[in-house]
């Protein structure tokens, strides 16, 4: 199966720059409070370490070296399972109440006789013989696209989840709505969506513009630290600044 890469692109890097944003946060209070100053520190691997701590304490209880991932085509409970969509999306049923739901499920894709077939008919049933009912559920699933099954699973409130790609953000309505991601114009004809900081202050998300450009405020800086423009100039003669 292949060595499992990084979520994405500085994933540890953006929880480490939280983690000490939020220290220093911790560390300026307590100055406030106590007069005291005190060093913040963290890292990458102490960062790393914290985001695993859950696997770590489960490996340590079940006394296994690490936790291996589930097989979704030997999973005990087929519906509480990914599965493949006629578009070649993928969906997360979310079924663990397996009993409560699964007659209900049969019907609703027009399988009822499922509910009675004694190899499925309940969950001691379906784990016993879960490699069959696996492959019935793929070929059930394979028949619709994902809006399809979407707006079907929907109507009987079925707890399911669409297992998204990441550019499905850039329209998500729910992270449209509260300004997690948001359209920057940098005002050249460019137009990048931007997501913002996870931190909202009275319910409202950071507004984001762009990003200085290059020696944007050159001049600025040395006039603040007394440079007068024919220094300015000089220096950008010189090409030391530009």
């Amino acid at each position: 199966r292949g060595f499992t890469g990084l979520p994405g692109p500085a994933f540890g890097d953006s929880q480490t720059g939280f983690a000490l944003a939020s220290g220093i946060v911790a560390a300026l209070f307590h100055r406030e409070r106590t007069g005291v100053a005190v060093t913040v520190d963290t890292s990458l691997f102490a960062m790393g370490t914290w985001a695993m701590q859950a696997s770590l304490v489960l490996s340590n209880l079940s006394g296994q070296e690490q936790l291996h991932p589930l097989d979704r085509t030997a999973a005990n409970n087929p519906i509480n399972n990914s599965y493949r969509t006629k578009d070649g999306r993928l969906l997360a049923l979310a079924m663990m109440q397996a009993d409560r739901y699964w007659r209900r499920l049969c019907v609703l894709v027009d399988r009822p006789e499922l509910a009675e077939d004694p190899r499925f008919v309940d969950i001691a049933a379906r784990t016993a013989n879960n490699l069959v009912c696996i492959e019935i559920l793929e070929g059930i699933f394979a028949t619709r696209t994902m809006a399809e099954w979407a707006e079907l699973l929907d109507s009987d409130n079925i707890p399911w989840t669409p297992i998204q790609r990441v550019t499905d953000l850039n329209d998500d309505p729910q992270a449209r709505a509260n300004g997690f991601v948001q359209d920057v114009d940098y005002g050249d004809g460019r137009q990048i969506t931007l997501v913002s900081s996870p931190i909202q202050f009275d319910t409202v998300a950071p507004a984001l513009r762009p990003a200085p450009e290059l020696h944007a405020h050159t001049e600025e800086v040395l006039l603040e630290h007394g440079f007068d423009w024919d220094r300015i100039a000089a220096l950008k003669d010189q090409g030391v600044i530009a």
